[in-house]
């Protein structure tokens, strides 16, 4: 009754174009065996359109770069702000000039449970659910219908999302709206939540300790030390570096990722979004001075619109910056090692044997000298 797309699964980015487009409601987002998203038609409901071909942006030709891109650095003025984001905190401002204007912001958010990331809107300060890093991927739903409706009602909507996400967006929509603002960043892939999920109730199990929040990133150990913190219902923590967190492990090592990330679009700058976000790691060449540990943004205008909205951008700190200190980040994207093969042998081994025996197969688990450099960096860092 249900057949999928083989021929487009090593493309498809799960965006969810397809299934918005379709009138017939023939076309869903299943989860397949690894945990990640793809779409599946109905047979008695398709009507053999062709819509969802049409609108899938990875069936269309490869975008070129921006004609011409403007490269800033900075943070929020607001330090409480700066320290709540994963890196400057500016995706905060846009935010806030949205909802000031009585727009709606779009973007990714856990749910209460911690189990799987969705896009879902605001129009108040809740959009503070948007800030961070999630590392996961989120599910779109009827995200892209939403966001239509309210430029049809004459709103202005920030939506942020993976630059694939933003592309699946910009294909659905099929024309330009002077009233969206499209924000995305420089994505080093996605794992799905099965992964996350089960990597929880890992910890769960070694510590004997129910989780009530997850936070990725948090500046507890400064910026520079990009950490995972699940703090347990009793009020302890579990704090790991990402070199030191199995999950974080198999993330950077491009273990864990969707097929279509090995082969990704959009990671030699092909971005259709109105603003590029990223951790403005190039201050290393720049002005190391610059790091306070308590996070910097990079921020590209990849169109006329994105250079308006930052440069009228508020409560924020903002410096231009020569290029050449920008696109290091999609150089960088390129050299990682980003090997399908590797990548095919460590979801055979999960699926077949668990995530606790993968991190041990694999050797994603932290080592005994770690646990001691991340007790006395937490020591040094208590001030965050």
């Amino acid at each position: 009754m249900i057949n999928r797309f083989p021929k487009l699964r090593e493309k498809c980015t799960g965006c969810g174009a397809c299934m918005s487009i379709c009138g017939q409601k023939a076309i869903v987002l299943e989860i397949d065996d690894e945990g990640f998203y793809y779409p599946a038609i109905s047979e008695n409901k398709c009507v053999s359109c062709g819509l969802c071909a049409k609108v899938c942006p990875e069936l269309k030709e490869k975008k070129e770069s921006p004609a011409s891109q403007e490269a800033y650095y900075g943070w929020h003025s607001d330090n409480s702000v700066r320290l709540k984001s994963s890196s400057g905190g500016v995706f905060s401002t846009f935010a806030e000039s949205t909802i000031e204007e009585g727009g709606v912001v779009f973007g990714a958010c856990f749910d209460d449970e911690y189990t799987r990331v969705s896009h879902c809107s605001s129009r108040d300060t809740d959009y503070e659910k948007f800030r961070k890093s999630k590392y996961v991927q989120s599910f779109t739903g009827d995200c892209f219908k939403k966001v239509l409706h309210e430029l049809e009602s004459d709103k202005k909507v920030l939506f942020s999302g993976t630059p694939c996400q933003v592309s699946g967006l910009v294909s659905y929509l099929k024309r330009p709206y002077s009233n969206l603002v499209t924000c995305d960043f420089v994505c080093h892939g996605v794992p799905p939540s099965k992964l996350l999920n089960d990597h929880l109730n890992y910890i769960q199990k070694r510590t004997g300790k129910k989780i009530s929040s997850v936070d990725f990133r948090p500046k507890v150990l400064g910026w520079s030390n990009q950490t995972l913190k699940c703090t347990f219902a009793e009020g302890a923590e579990y704090v790991k570096i990402h070199t030191d967190d199995a999950y974080f492990t198999a993330f950077y090592e491009n273990l864990s990722l969707r097929k279509c990330c090995y082969s990704c679009n959009y990671s030699e700058n092909h971005h259709r979004s109105d603003i590029t976000v990223a951790d403005f790691w190039g201050y290393k060449s720049y002005d190391q001075s610059l790091n306070d540990e308590q996070g910097l943004s990079l921020v590209i205008a990849n169109t006329s619109k994105g250079k308006e909205v930052i440069g009228a951008a508020k409560s924020i700190s903002l410096f231009p910056l020569e290029w050449m200190y920008a696109e290091y980040v999609y150089k960088k994207r390129n050299k990682e090692s980003y090997s399908i093969e590797k990548r095919t042998d460590f979801f055979r081994y999960y699926l077949q044997h668990g995530w606790e025996k993968t991190i041990r197969a694999f050797k994603l688990e932290m080592k005994m000298i770690n646990r001691i450099k991340i007790r006395i960096k937490k020591k040094l860092f208590a001030q965050y």
